[in-house]
Formats: C-alpha cells, sequence, structure tokens
C-alpha cells in the first residue's frame, strides 16, 4: 500500500468516523427537546415557523427555530440569527445550526426537502418530531413532490415518521381523505385544523393552525389579542400608487393561495384586474397551473390581459385566450413593466413568484411608491380618522 492511498483511506475513514460522531451527538441533543415540531407543506412553512417560535416564547419556553426560506435564519427565544451559505442548502445545516443554541425546551424546524426522500430524511434523522404541521398541499413543486394533489400528498404523508401526529391547515375534502389513508399506513393521526367556520382566507387558516398546533403541543392556546395580531399581518388591502393601485400576491406562488388572497382582497364586489406574473424556467409545473388559473380567470370576467416576466412567456402567449403582452427582463426595467402595467388603467396584480432579482426588484418598485397612509382629524373632536385604503 503506497503512502498516498494509506493517507487517502485513513482520511475517508476519518471522515465517515466524524459523520457517525455528529449523527449521535445530534440524537442526544434531540433527545433531550420535549417539543420536537416539523413543519413542512406546500405554503407558508417560513411564517409559520415563525409564529411558533415567538407563541412559544411568549409563554415562557426556551425555544429555537430554523427557517429555510429565501432568507434563511435561526431564531433563538425572539433574536434572529442569519444562516450564511455558501452553494445549496446542505441538510445537515439543521444539527449545525441547533449545535449553537442547545440547551432549549422546544424545536421549530422548517422542513427543506423538496423531494419525498429529502423531506422523509429531514424528519427522521435531524428533527424526530414530536409533532408534524402541514400547512396545506398546493399545486406547486410538481417536478419534485409529486403529480397533482394526491401525489404531492403521498410524498408529504410518507415522509411523516411512523406514530407521528400531524395536524394540518388543508380543507380540500379530498386530500384530507388522502393524507388520513396515507398517515393511517404508518400508525399516523391527523387532526384537522380548519373547520367550516373558518372564512376562506390565508389569515384564518394560518391562525387556526397555529392554535390547533399549541394545543396538540400541550401548552396554552392563544388569546383573542394574539389571535388578532397574528391576522393582522396578512395585510389584505390595495398598495395605492401614482396611477393606480397594486397587490403584491407574489410571496405566494401557487395558484390556489393566489385565488384565496384575491377572494379575501376583493371581497363581494370583484372587478377586472391585470396579473403580472413572473414564471421561473425551472418550475414548468408551476406555470402549467398558472395557464390553467388565468384562463379560468379569463373565464369568470375578472381578467382581460395578462403580462408575464421571465420564462415560458411563448407558453403563456400561445395557450392564454385573453392577450399576453410579454416583457424581457434583459431590457426593461422593473420601473418599465410597472408603468405599462399600470398605464392600461386596471387594478394590477403581481403573482407566480417572488424570488429571482427581477421579480424582488418589482415588488420593491411597488413599496417605494406606495402612498403613506394619510390620518385627517375629524373636525370637531380633533379625534384622527384614518383615510380609506
Amino acid at each position: 500500500m503506497t503512502r498516498r492511498f494509506h493517507d487517502q483511506v485513513e482520511t475517508t475513514v476519518g471522515r465517515v468516523g466524524a459523520l457517525l460522531t455528529r449523527g449521535r451527538d445530534h440524537r442526544r441533543r434531540l433527545a433531550d427537546i420535549d417539543v420536537r415540531i416539523a413543519v413542512t407543506g406546500t405554503r407558508g412553512k417560513s411564517s409559520m415557523v415563525t409564529w411558533l417560535h415567538e407563541a412559544f416564547v411568549a409563554r415562557g419556553y426556551d425555544t429555537y427555530a430554523k427557517v429555510t426560506g429565501e432568507e434563511p435564519h435561526s431564531l433563538y427565544n425572539g433574536t434572529l440569527h442569519p444562516i450564511e451559505r455558501s452553494g445549496p442548502v446542505k441538510l445537515y445545516e439543521t444539527a449545525a445550526e441547533l449545535r449553537r443554541f442547545v440547551p432549549v425546551d422546544v424545536l421549530v424546524v422548517e422542513n427543506q426537502g423538496i423531494r419525498e426522500y429529502t423531506t422523509r430524511l429531514v424528519n427522521e434523522d435531524y428533527v424526530e418530531p414530536t409533532l408534524v404541521v402541514l400547512t396545506n398541499v398546493r399545486r406547486d413543486h410538481l417536478d419534485t413532490l409529486g403529480e397533482g394533489y394526491l401525489g404531492i400528498a403521498r410524498s408529504l404523508a410518507r415522509s411523516v415518521p411512523p406514530g407521528v401526529q400531524v395536524v394540518t391547515g388543508e380543507r380540500n375534502p379530498e386530500v384530507l381523505a388522502y393524507l388520513e389513508r396515507e398517515l393511517a399506513r404508518r400508525d399516523a393521526t391527523l387532526v384537522r385544523a380548519v373547520g367550516p367556520e373558518v372564512p376562506l382566507d390565508p389569515a384564518a387558516e394560518q391562525v387556526a393552525l397555529l392554535e390547533a398546533a399549541l394545543v396538540l403541543a400541550g401548552v396554552t392556546p392563544l388569546t383573542t389579542a394574539e389571535r388578532e395580531a397574528f391576522a393582522g399581518r396578512f395585510e389584505m388591502a390595495w398598495a395605492r400608487v401614482p396611477g393606480g393601485r397594486v397587490f403584491d400576491a407574489a410571496n405566494v406562488n401557487d395558484v390556489e393561495s393566489t385565488e384565496l388572497v384575491r377572494r379575501a382582497l376583493q371581497g363581494d364586489t370583484p372587478e377586472v384586474f391585470q396579473p403580472v406574473v413572473y414564471l421561473r424556467a425551472d418550475r414548468p409545473g408551476r406555470t402549467a397551473t398558472y395557464v390553467q388559473y388565468l384562463n379560468w380567470l379569463a373565464e369568470a370576467g375578472l381578467v382581460e390581459q395578462v403580462r408575464v416576466v421571465g420564462a415560458h412567456r411563448d407558453v403563456l402567449t400561445r395557450r392564454l385566450r385573453v392577450p399576453v403582452v410579454a416583457h424581457d427582463e434583459r431590457i426593461e426595467s422593473a420601473a418599465e413593466v410597472l408603468d405599462a402595467a399600470l398605464a392600461d388603467g386596471w387594478p394590477v396584480v403581481l403573482m407566480g413568484n417572488a424570488v429571482p432579482p427581477f421579480a424582488q426588484a418589482l415588488r420593491r418598485e411597488v413599496a417605494t411608491r406606495r402612498h403613506p397612509v394619510v390620518v385627517e382629524c375629524e373636525a370637531e373632536t380633533g379625534e384622527p380618522v384614518p383615510a380609506d385604503d
């Protein structure tokens, strides 16, 4: 055996030994934490992790939470710690971050897996949850989690460790029945957090899911003031900008959540609006769902024209049953796209995706132009009266 080969073998054995030791140490840390919650699902995971962290801290528990969204960070007892990355997220990142903050009473982790295997691996090896919070099942990540609602539901259900309780904010009866059957095969139970009494809007659903998770974890439920404060973080109001109104729905991504937002925004008086849709080349499944959704809006008389930026512009041009205006982000700025959309006279809704730089620039453009809320004083009493938004 040459010296070089011997050194390579020794290095490999050392790395394997370090990995095994790190795994054992991480499992010991997990065993010392009474409440371990894995947050999975399609939409709303990052905000649910943040809300759970805040609720447990408010109840006096030492709490560590990890958010894996577009701005990854750790949360420890109310303090945010950014996570610096070089390259794609690694599964063992959760173990490394937790090591910085133990001991804690409560662990809340956003499942960073995007495929069935990695989603299951995060649950089983890095969280070992006492409770799984499944936010919802939406037609997104079709290319990685499965085909359609039931394909995604199957992947999410199969990622749950045997015997673990699951609480969900999903309300689709077909999906719920399927989840219950799949989880029963794993000796896991499903708790429905959202009943018919919960309004059809994202804020109400998210608050109901948060409260159900707290109850199942055995802690004090939300107070009325807490419910109102959490729900108030969803601002369902148009941003008034020079030239018209804009609503930023890009952050919800999938079409089902976008439609919930539209209904909550427009209420009982729906009106024609113009979507500005940003589409990603690596999300062809999402593009397909947006084609269906936009055609449905057109048939309902709510959309007469669509503006599209990013990838798959030719797909929308061919398949939508209303005129499509395609923008090229390589030669047009976010300000120019927004100006063009507002000039048509319809209220504008941003949708599709919020992560790419151009989509972020478009959202910043709206925030920069937004009129401040004007507060007038009632003539006789001098009491402030908020202006209509």
